[in-house]
């Protein structure tokens, strides 16, 4: 999606919970393809602290995961959203300008974000599909083409230019 809207920026995937070098899931692939996404090919990897460390927005599916990286890796909480809730909270303020840093939109957004504030308030999580049916799978893919969609929308095409360039993990 980043691709198709000439936006530059580094997108990489890693898991709470994942196996290291892990195939993707049959209904993961199966997914993807109706959405014109090859994760034939995919591996899975852990989150790491250096990881985290050395990225400028992480985007998780659930807001247990958020929570997870604060508390275990230390994650900057201001840098770390479930992707719905950054799709939320992007569509309820004006979107990024294009003198705007990714640093300062994020600020913005998480204006007043807590610990507490991410786990008790909106259910602002894209259920894990694993284990679950292909239908399951096709939902939660939907879910997450949208969230990025309205993510990359508001916060990253009025300012795709060299010096806001990020790198992005799904968590």
């Amino acid at each position: 999606m980043a691709m198709e809207r000439s936006i530059d920026i580094d997108i990489s995937s890693a898991g709470t919970l994942a196996e290291p070098d892990a195939p993707a899931t049959d209904g993961a692939i199966l997914a993807g393809r109706k959405f014109g996404i090859d994760l034939s090919n995919h591996l899975s990897r852990p989150v790491t602290s250096d990881l985290i460390d050395s990225t400028s927005l992480v985007l998780c599916m659930e807001r247990h995961h958020v929570m997870d990286l604060v508390t275990q890796h230390r994650a900057d909480l201001a840098v770390v959203f479930s992707l719905a809730e950054l799709a939320r909270r992007a569509v309820q303020e004006p979107a990024r300008s294009p003198t705007e840093t990714l640093d300062d939109w994020l600020g913005r957004l998480g204006d007043g974000r807590s610990a507490a504030s991410v786990l008790s308030g909106h259910r602002d999580d894209i259920a894990d599909p694993i284990g679950r049916s292909n239908r399951v799978y096709r939902s939660a893919a939907r879910e997450i083409m949208a969230a990025m969609s309205t993510v990359l929308e508001f916060g990253f095409e009025p300012s795709a230019t060299p010096d806001n360039r990020t790198s992005s993990d799904l968590g």
